[in-house]
């Protein structure tokens, strides 16, 4: 794309200069081809590092997990019914048996006491007990306890290593894929920092800002060739281009950004590192009225967005410089 883009920007200004078939010639050349790639692998790995020195400034991770929960509720749904598909069918199962015992409770009581209303008052305690008995058995103790060899732990939190797999693979294929944090790098709310990057980074490939903000030897050379003028004009057009160009050329390097992140590893790891109480959190959320997709955040805090320099900004450099 780099390459690409480079030999459309000097055709254009030889157009726009007048120079001629020896110019085009000149570009079509394997040395222009070579430089034009060495200056874009510079531009990459710069930019790459930029991002990676402080990913917080160009990606707002609490907003793509609430957007892609916002966007579309059943994301959350599915989340909680894949990861807590037992749990929830124990609630389920528990006020079963639970409510037909304590129905039966009801019928005798019924039969010495029966006010009108006490159907009504009898099954709703019954109902809400039945609940908070099974949520109990769930999530509590959130620290196991021994009873001789008896150890006493809720139920979800004893699947930990179980919930951590499913909870990732999840997260990692329908909220933090590589086409939403690529969108989110786009054309999140932070967006603008990462085009400010990418200008700065084109300026510094045509030579016009040095580390000191001041053109240097290429900068100087080509602004004696072609103008001010026009030293502007390839600037702003070089980074109108790459702008817009850059969305549909991410789209072959998803995979190389999954494999570089590596979400989903990373939070099965750091999830089995988690405290019971802090792993509580995961899902506990779903059955109070107060859940918000927020509570998300909790298990993905520590995600990083910063693969090594190595390994990302080589393949990326690979991809992006292609014809």
């Amino acid at each position: 794309m780099v390459v690409r883009i480079g030999v459309d920007l000097a055709t254009d200004l030889a157009d726009r200069k007048g120079w001629g078939a020896l110019a085009r010639s000149a570009i079509g050349s394997g040395v222009f081809s070579s430089t034009l790639r060495k200056q874009g692998n510079d531009l990459v790995r710069d930019f790459v590092c930029d991002i990676q020195a402080d990913p917080t400034a160009v990606f707002d991770l609490r907003e793509i997990v609430v957007r892609g929960v916002v966007d579309d509720p059943k994301v959350l749904v599915n989340l909680f019914e894949r990861c807590g598909e037992r749990d929830l069918k124990f609630v389920v199962d528990s006020g079963l048996w639970l409510g037909g015992a304590l129905g039966a409770l009801q019928m005798l009581l019924w039969m010495v006491w029966s006010p009108w209303w006490s159907l009504a008052l009898t099954g709703a305690a019954v109902g809400m007990l039945t609940d908070q008995l099974a949520l109990k058995l769930i999530f509590e103790p959130v620290e196991p306890r021994m009873i001789g060899r008896i150890k006493l732990q809720g139920l979800f939190l004893q699947r930990q290593a179980e919930v951590s797999t499913e909870f990732a693979q999840f997260m990692s294929t329908n909220v933090l894929s590589a086409p939403q944090l690529w969108r989110e790098l786009l054309s999140g709310s932070r967006s603008s920092a990462f085009w400010r990057l990418m200008a700065l980074r084109v300026d510094a490939a045509l030579g016009v800002a040095g580390s000191a903000g001041l053109p240097n030897v290429l900068g100087s050379a080509l602004y004696n060739l072609v103008g001010a003028e026009d030293l502007e004009w390839l600037r702003a057009e070089a980074i109108r281009r790459m702008r817009a160009e850059l969305p549909s050329a991410v789209k072959e390097i998803y995979g190389l950004t999954e494999d570089s992140l590596r979400l989903e590893s990373t939070m099965v790891e750091q999830m089995g590192r988690l405290t019971s109480a802090e792993f509580e959190r995961v899902l506990h959320p779903v059955f109070e009225v107060r859940a918000c997709p927020r509570t998300l955040l909790s298990p993905i805090r520590f995600v990083s967005l910063s693969p090594s320099p190595s390994e990302c900004s080589v393949a990326l450099r690979r991809r992006m410089n292609g014809p």
